[in-house]
This record gives structure tokens, C-alpha cells and sequence, in this order.
């Protein structure tokens, strides 16, 4: 959950390379619907470039 820019990239090639998988979450999503992606898709780990966000 990050906004696009290099440290995105290096997120994303760093969650692949583990052999984990990639959920685009849009940091600018109303929570609501960022709760329901992350509940929907049964995320374990978050990577946030904000602290602020609590699940």
C-alpha cells in the first residue's frame, strides 16, 4: 500500500522474488473498501509506506 513511485517498485519486485504474491491496494481507496480488499483477500502481511493505517 504505497503510492506509485520507485520505493513501489522495489516493493513489488522484493514480494516476488519471495514467491509471495502482489495485491495492488491503492493507498487513496476509502477504508472501507481497503478493509474489504485486504479481509477478501486474506492478507497476512501489509507493506505500507504510511504508518498510519491500522487494519
Amino acid at each position: 500500500m504505497a503510492d506509485r513511485d520507485e520505493q513501489m517498485v522495489i516493493g513489488i519486485l522484493g514480494i516476488l522474488k519471495s514467491g509471495a504474491a502482489y495485491l495492488p491496494v491503492d493507498p487513496n481507496y476509502p477504508d472501507e473498501r481497503v478493509r474489504y480488499m485486504l479481509n477478501d483477500g486474506k492478507v497476512k502481511i501489509l507493506l505500507s509506506a504510511d504508518q498510519s493505517f491500522a487494519l
